[in-house]
């Protein structure tokens, strides 16, 4: 009887550090995915593909438009490396000041577009999407004038 009550109480003990285990396990895994999209904001905001530069000198959270457009083409034919580094993910920046334009940038209708899809990997059947947006200055060097813009990732699940 000692035997069957030390069981009990063993197997409820068992199955309430379990509960606490998967739920801080889910917590941590929250927290790393939000550092994860906080590098990747930071990064994209790096790369020389799209950084603003001045006289040799790179601006952080900067981004060129004319390089904007030509990045979506470097990514796409370098996917397997993007991917790898990205995963399933929609990278795209919107000019949103002095005025909001959706018509997606390319070579052809530049600077008359106001939406800069750089990586589109969505994945087929996703359960869950998570959008992490931070503001940041678009250069737009043809006019020599900066402009408000939002730097979007969209991470699917």
């Amino acid at each position: 009887m000692v035997m069957v009550i030390i069981g009990i109480i063993t197997a409820i003990g068992i199955y309430i550090f379990y509960g606490e285990f998967i739920k801080n396990t889910g917590e941590k895994g929250r927290e790393m995915n939000e550092q994860e999209r906080a590098v990747l904001i930071s990064m994209f905001g790096r790369l020389p593909e799209m950084q603003c530069s001045k006289n040799g000198n790179d601006e952080d959270y900067c981004i060129d438009t004319i390089k904007a457009v030509g990045a979506r083409n470097v990514i796409r034919s370098n996917k397997a490396y993007y991917s790898n580094i990205l995963g399933y993910r929609n990278v795209k920046i919107e000019a949103i000041y002095p005025q909001k334009n959706n018509v997606i940038c390319d070579k052809d209708n530049y600077p008359g577009c106001g939406t800069f899809a750089v990586y589109d990997n969505a994945k087929p059947n996703a359960q869950d999407k998570q959008i992490v947006s931070v503001l940041v200055s678009l250069y737009y060097p043809h006019e020599n004038k900066y402009r408000v813009g939002r730097f979007i990732i969209e991470e699917f699940r």
